[in-house]
């Protein structure tokens, strides 16, 4: 029933099914019109209702965990089965690889509404922010992976530095 909420509109999937196309590209990813008209809107739609549901079988997945023995506070620690830990390491992968592609459509957003005055596209658009977000694209997709990696060996420390990491960088970026 939640998900029925975020179901893309008819009208973002009329536009995508039409597939209108201009002839013309934009100069910087040599993407046609028609991709910023049909295409983009759907992708953000999808991406908005992944992650709605992401959100939601996580915190229902933690939560049916806490029920049982898989997840418990014992002596003053936190202790997590195996099968625990690696499910909530496809978990945090899967939410890495969800702001990888946020990064990516950020960076289609900045053509569409710039930094500049009004809304334009800017100087400090092109030259900083759409390699900023490529590159917190693919580096996101390689700490999911890490993150998958080290959480099924039971590295915990070394996926929790690299969601860190990632967390770092990209405020970071966001900052400058």
């Amino acid at each position: 029933l939640t998900m029925t909420l975020a179901v893309p509109s008819w009208k973002t999937l009329a536009a995508f099914r039409l597939g209108t196309r201009f002839g013309e590209s934009d100069p910087f990813f040599q993407m046609d019109l028609g991709f910023y008209t049909g295409w983009l809107p759907l992708e953000t739609a999808a991406y908005v209702w992944a992650l709605t549901l992401l959100v939601l079988v996580s915190a229902m997945v933690i939560a049916l965990y806490a029920l049982t023995p898989s997840l418990k506070w014992q002596n003053g620690t936190f202790h997590v089965s195996v099968r625990a830990r690696r499910h909530l390491a496809i978990l945090a992968s899967l939410f890495l690889l969800t702001m990888a592609w946020s990064y990516r459509l950020d960076g289609y957003e900045v053509l569409v509404d710039g930094s500049g005055p009004d809304g334009m596209f800017s100087y400090v658009d092109h030259q900083w922010l759409l390699p900023a977000y490529l590159s917190l694209s693919i580096g996101t997709v390689a700490a999911a992976a890490l993150v998958l990696l080290s959480g099924w060996m039971g590295r915990v420390r070394a996926g929790f530095f690299t969601i860190s990491a990632v967390l770092i960088f990209s405020v970071s970026l966001d900052l400058i």
